[in-house]
């Protein structure tokens, strides 16, 4: 399979629900809040799913942003683990 025949399984409709239903299906949602390691309040703002050549679902990582000196701050690399061990110990 070529990109090109990627690109259009990706725009079926069929898949888009797919993707839906995983982002559903997610542990953490978006507009979660948390506080980092550095105690700054958190909010995710996305999820990136991540996909291999066969089509299965391989990684989850989340968009976090947090605010610095009054600028929104994006972070793109955040794992599940991350997030789930900020709520857990409520941030401490």
């Amino acid at each position: 399979m070529n990109i090109n025949e990627t690109v259009k399984e990706l725009r079926n409709a069929d898949m888009r629900d797919d993707i839906k239903n995983l982002v559903k299906a997610c542990r953490h949602s978006i507009g979660t809040k948390y506080t980092n390691h550095k105690g700054q309040a958190c909010e995710i703002v996305d999820v990136l799913l991540t996909f291999n050549a066969v089509g299965e679902w391989t990684d989850t990582k989340y968009v976090v942003a947090h605010k610095f000196m009054g600028q929104d701050i994006l972070e793109k690399d955040i794992n599940e683990t991350t997030i789930a061990r900020r709520l857990f110990d409520g941030g401490k």
